[in-house]
């Protein structure tokens, strides 16, 4: 969570002298449900070969073996 925190993808402010951080919970939801769109996107492209990747070997030596 710190890291999202800093980089200033999810807003929050720090209490006290201890390093804890207070999130809302909205932001956190609406944070969550972009990171749910964003994989399922991801997931889509990958599966409809949009993302310029293959799972076919690349004519080149098979690395498994």
């Amino acid at each position: 969570m710190t890291a999202l925190v800093r980089r200033g993808d999810l807003p929050a402010i720090k209490l006290g002298g201890r390093g804890q951080w207070r999130i809302e919970r909205s932001p956190l939801e609406e944070f969550i449900q972009r990171a749910y769109e964003e994989t399922e996107r991801e997931l889509r492209e990958r599966r409809d070969g949009r993302d310029g990747e293959s799972d076919e070997p690349s004519g080149g030596v098979d690395e498994e073996q």
